[in-house]
């Protein structure tokens, strides 16, 4: 059985990770996985890096999100997210973040381009510091699994949407009822999970509070190749942390976990 963590082992978990983090996975501070044009493609770094901007490219295009668009981030990590966002499409956006340093990094960052309309705040997504009807968009990006009152979260982003208004993320997902040790130890504690939903989950949950799901798709050849090239890179700097990524692909190469997207539409 997997371990239980609470929020504030994830706030933890993120305030002191954070340099560990900028080897492993992008010196600008982005932390998401890779959509790659071509799964064949050598693993190489700058494969990655460039299927992280392509995946980027993806959700923006398929949310719509537009000028007049207001856009609350649940999981907004360094700010990149939310500055590619506004500088796109001159946007507004706002993001959350349970990690004190995540919020920092991103305020810091923000600072450098004024003209942009952006927020950061210090809050959990399952207490959004917001009115109802606030978002045109809910925007998250490999945070879900993290947050362990997922329900309240998805209750939460339906309330501050606008009707009709967009909820588009991604997150890891469950495919099996139970876990292997490899996967327990791994992925699960190593990135402090309790649990983690499974697409169908998802669906229903998302049903039950009146979202129309307009988009879903299974990512997972995509992030075996991610952590594939994340092994790879770190090999020789961090063998342990080579080592759990290495793990982390073959639980996806087995069907244990994978990467889902939804994108999903408040119609009631």
């Amino acid at each position: 059985m997997p371990k239980q963590f609470t929020d504030a082992d994830t706030e933890k978990y993120y305030n002191t990770v954070e340099i560990q983090y900028e080897i492993p996975w992008n010196q600008d501070g982005s932390k998401h996985w890779g959509y790659f044009e071509n799964l064949d493609a050598p693993d190489e770094e700058k494969e990655l890096f460039r299927a992280s901007d392509r995946w980027n490219d993806y959700m923006l295009d398929t949310s719509a999100i537009a000028a007049d668009s207001r856009v609350l981030e649940i999981g907004c990590g360094n700010g990149n997210a939310a500055i590619y966002l506004a500088q796109k499409t001159g946007c507004e956006v706002a993001g959350i973040d349970i990690s004190e340093t995540h919020i920092s990094n991103s305020q810091a960052k923000a600072a450098d381009f004024p003209s942009l309309r952006l927020s950061f705040h210090k809050a959990s997504a399952t207490e959004l510091p917001f009115p109802d009807n606030s978002f045109t968009h809910v925007w998250s990006q490999g945070t879900l699994l993290h947050i362990h009152e997922r329900d309240l979260a998805l209750k939460e982003a339906y309330r501050v949407l606008k009707k009709d208004g967009v909820l588009i993320f991604d997150d890891l997902v469950a495919l099996v009822p139970a876990f292997s040790e490899s996967t327990l130890k791994y992925v699960m504690e190593r990135m402090r999970l309790s649990e983690l939903f499974s697409p169908q989950s998802y669906e229903s949950s998302l049903g039950q509070l009146g979202f129309e799901i307009l988009e879903s798709k299974d990512l997972n050849l995509h992030l075996q190749k991610t952590y594939a090239i994340q092994s790879l890179r770190v090999r020789e700097q961090d063998p342990e942390r080579s080592l759990a990524y290495e793990k982390t692909g073959a639980a996806v190469a087995a069907g244990e976990i994978g990467w889902w997207f939804c994108h999903c539409q408040k119609v009631v």
